[in-house]
């Protein structure tokens, strides 16, 4: 039988060896036969301190004390065990008890900078450090450690010294190299900080934190594409971590790809504890209103207004001081129409920092909104005042002026305020968006253009490009670079399906995934018939909203309503007895089928309405002795500056709606109760039809459509729905308008059925108004040439939208009764007009538009011959 000793030898050689698991029971069977064995408790402690269990360390390591209170190894081992359980004070009080029993003791000397460092006492951590390198200059902890104390103590200076000096020692040390890359970048150093960032990676490429550090660097050099490599490996490396995702949104703010921005902040948010309705976690204060800032700057850039106001006011309200903070809030404020809360948190900007011409610039952009133009003006001419080289003050002045001056030379004052060489590719992006707000889309592109150059990854000004591109009727380049809306606009949703890129798809599943708004999908259905051509079969993710009216109209598709778990899991998992093979975005198919206006086929339309509703609402509305029953619609725009470049004043419309010869039926989404009853007290004569709500239900809003002769609106989703049941339908433009409406000429491409009348110049209503007032007398003569209302038809009924490489030969269908074409004797009409004044071109084309739409009438070819 072993003696005790013998026992404590061989749990010592065990305990030395690294074999803790085979040691821990040793001892315990010493502590089992003397208790009070001091050397054995403390050697206990040890062991229990190295397993993680630092609060039985401590117990162990005091009871050893109590028996022997004078050895300095039991009391500085007793602090490395403090230091774990958080308790820094008690560590520092056991190191100075160890050093006064043996001043030269290294380990003592050690944890004393350690403990000081940890307890927040700066100064003395320094001190104590910087004996402990003299005394053990090989261990590279404790560099480290001395290095992190001058910095926290402000004194870069020396830590950056000491971090030189401590990388030559210990050239193998990548943390040592990942603290110099921090402190050379706090330098300014930035060159050099990446060259020793990316040695720290190269000797520690699985430490989450060297990699962080080197795309925190990157960043610092405007290298965002690196920057982000590398934090996606820092994030590949400790998902766990919030930082690395918090880093992650802010380069990918800085990338324009705002939509990842946002997941990558809500993802480090979530981590960090930060979520509403949780505690505050892992973030300091700073880092807090940080990230939250971060967030809203992504999400205002999305036009996620209310996202970005509730996150810039939660930095806010951790940084109320935060003058970026509130610039960016005060932006979120206008944009979502929130005028005089933005106006007051902008003043108050102004009031604390009256020289920040930034400030002084946003103000002005509130006071335009607010319709006080000369104040704008005053602020903005202020702010140059105050920085005379600065691009957006420029940029702003030029937005206010447009509207008192001669727009171009507005904007080619603005062309000037940005230097064709300016080193701020966001100058040159503002640049074309002003350029594009007003209906000047060849400028925009060249603006875009310049800001790419500076910055080829700048995803908004490729996709605002692309915007330009398209309105020009650039298809190719437009399409291509349409590309870019996704993690900008468009939010990237990931998916073990993988995208299609134009293979074959004979006996193969895509799904087409939803995105954007109703009057995207409907427009983007269009080329659904050309898919089908190619696919073994088509799944469709939609609105709840289309659900019927798609799946009515394409028998051969699966379509599923977006948010419901079908579409959920189309992308990922089997739906039924399906799984796709592939899928696209909705917005991605004209990039395959639209290329050209040679690909736009002809059509009279592809969705089909339910045709006993359209009888039933046809029975309704055309009763009495109105020649023409119109239906209406005068606000569009989702978003406050697209809501007020598009809509109207319901008054706009007097000449319409107080005309006896019209029946006038408001097809106005959203509530409107007051403007109608405001309407009918000033003797405007406009109804409002029973049960149709668009904005729950489209599929007896379709029927409606139908069964009207006409349609006039503004831009918004009634004018892509009556285009695709192939309703004659008259859209109101203003001078910029939409992309998709590019920026000449009466038709679109996208809808044979549809005329186009567009302001000549900016907020000009009063003209086209007046035009469209004329075209309605022309068009009140050729009421006879139908013997029923609704949607064009040809002789043999509706003809489904074909697919664009094949001219259209199979059996035409119809969802209502036979019609004439009205779409087709408006154009007669105008042709013979212009036939009358002379215009023989403008006769020529209208008349080529009456024949194509209605081959099978003579008078038309006669007209046209």
């Amino acid at each position: 039988m072993h003696s005790l000793q013998e026992q404590l030898e061989a749990a010592v050689r065990l305990h030395q060896s690294g074999d803790l698991a085979q040691a821990q029971p040793l001892y315990e069977q010493v502590l089992e036969q003397q208790a009070t064995h001091p050397d054995a408790l403390h050697l206990y402690g040890v062991l229990l301190h190295q397993r993680q269990q630092p609060q039985g360390a401590v117990e162990y390591i005091r009871r050893a004390i109590r028996l022997n209170p004078h050895s300095p190894l039991y009391h500085s081992n007793l602090a490395a065990a403090l230091l774990e359980t958080g308790n820094a004070a008690g560590a520092v009080s056991a190191c100075r008890r160890a050093l006064e029993l043996d001043p030269r003791h290294v380990a003592a000397q050690a944890n004393l900078g350690r403990a000081c460092l940890q307890a927040g006492q700066l100064t003395e951590a320094a001190c104590e450090l910087q004996l402990a390198v003299q005394q053990q200059p090989h261990d590279a902890l404790l560099w480290d450690c001395l290095i992190h104390a001058l910095e926290q103590n402000g004194d870069r200076t020396a830590a950056l010294k000491t971090a030189r000096e401590a990388t030559g020692l210990h050239a193998g040390q990548g943390g040592l190299y990942r603290r110099l890359a921090r402190l050379l970048a706090q330098s300014g150093e930035l060159e050099e900080a990446r060259q020793q960032a990316e040695q720290a990676t190269r000797l520690q490429p699985a430490d989450a934190g060297s990699w962080l550090t080197l795309s925190n660097v990157l960043r610092e050099l405007r290298r965002f594409d690196a920057a982000e490599t590398a934090c996606r490996q820092a994030v590949q490396l400790a998902p766990q971590l919030a930082f690395t995702h918090l880093s992650l949104a802010g380069i990918l703010v800085e990338l324009g790809r705002l939509s990842e921005a946002i997941d990558a902040s809500h993802q480090g948010l979530e981590l960090a504890g930060e979520r509403p309705g949780l505690p505050s976690g892992l973030l300091s204060a700073g880092e807090r209103a940080d990230v939250w800032f971060t967030l809203g700057t992504a999400c205002l850039g999305v036009e996620r207004f209310d996202e970005a106001i509730d996150a810039l006011q939660r930095a806010h309200q951790i940084q109320p001081a935060e003058s970026r903070i509130r610039l960016n809030l005060g932006a979120a404020l206008r944009e979502a129409g929130q005028l005089q809360e933005g106006e007051q948190v902008l003043r108050s900007l102004v009031q604390d920092h009256p020289r920040q011409a930034e400030a002084l610039v946003n103000l002005g952009a509130v006071l335009s909104e607010l319709g006080r133009t000369e104040e704008a003006i005053a602020c903005c001419e202020q702010a140059i005042a105050l920085e005379p080289d600065s691009t957006w003050a420029r940029l702003n002045l030029a937005r206010q002026t447009v509207k008192t001056s001669d727009a171009a030379r507005t904007l080619e004052a603005a062309r000037r305020a940005v230097s064709p060489h300016s080193p701020e590719p966001a100058a040159s992006f503002e640049l074309g968006n002003l350029c594009r707000e007003e209906g000047e889309p060849e400028q925009a592109v060249e603006a875009y253009s310049r800001a790419i150059a500076g910055n080829p990854a700048f995803a908004e000004a490729r996709f605002n490009r692309s915007l330009a591109l398209l309105s020009l009727g650039r298809l190719e380049e437009g399409w291509d670079e349409y590309e870019w809306r996704l993690g900008t606009q468009v939010p990237r949703r990931p998916s073990e399906v993988p995208l299609w890129t134009g293979e074959p798809l004979e006996n193969r599943t895509i799904l087409v995934q939803y995105e954007q708004g109703i009057g995207d999908e409907v427009m983007f259905s269009s080329c659904l018939p050309d898919l089908l051509k190619l696919a073994g079969h088509v799944m469709l993710e939609c609105s709840p909203r289309l659900v019927p009216l798609l799946a009515r109209s394409f028998p051969e598709i699966t379509v599923l309503p977006v948010g419901g778990g079908g579409a959920e899991n189309s992308a990922g998992e089997s739906t039924g007895n399906r799984r796709p093979d592939c899928r696209i975005m909705a917005g991605s198919l004209p990039r395959f089928f639209r290329r050209s206006a040679a690909l736009f086929p002809e059509h009279t339309g592809w969705l089909e309405a339910d045709a006993r509703s359209v009888a039933r609402w046809q029975e309704q509305l055309h009763e009495g002795a109105a020649e023409l029953v119109v239906g209406i619609s005068w606000r569009g725009g989702k978003q406050p500056a697209a809501r007020r470049l598009r809509s109207t004043a319901l008054a706009d419309w007097s000449p319409l709606l107080t005309d006896p010869r019209l029946r006038v039926i408001s097809l106005q989404y959203g509530d409107c109760t007051a403007e109608l009853a405001a309407a009918r007290e000033a003797g405007l004569s406009i109804e409002q039809p029973e049960g149709i709500d668009p904005l729950a239900e489209l599929d007896d809003y379709a029927a409606l459509l139908c069964s009207l002769d006409l349609v006039i609106s503004v831009d918004n989703a009634t004018v892509h729905l009556a285009g695709a049941l192939g309703c004659e339908v008259w859209t109101l433009l203003p001078r910029a308008a939409d992309w998709r409406w590019q920026q000449t000429g009466e038709t679109s491409p996208w809808y044979p059925s549809m005329r186009l009348f567009r302001q000549p110049a900016a907020d000009d209503w009063g003209s086209v108004f007046s035009r469209v007032q004329s075209a309605v007398a022309e068009r009140m003569p050729l009421r006879d040439f139908s013997s029923q209302p609704g949607r064009f038809d040809g002789p043999h009924g509706h003809q489904p939208l074909a697919a664009a490489t094949n001219p259209p030969d199979r059996e035409l269908v119809t969802a209502a009764a036979p019609a004439q074409n009205l779409a087709a004797a408006g154009w007669a009409g105008r042709g013979l007009r212009h036939s009358i004044e002379g215009s023989r071109q403008e006769a020529i084309s209208c008349w080529e538009t009456a024949c194509r739409l209605e081959p099978h009438t003579g008078e038309y070819w006669h007209g046209l011959g």
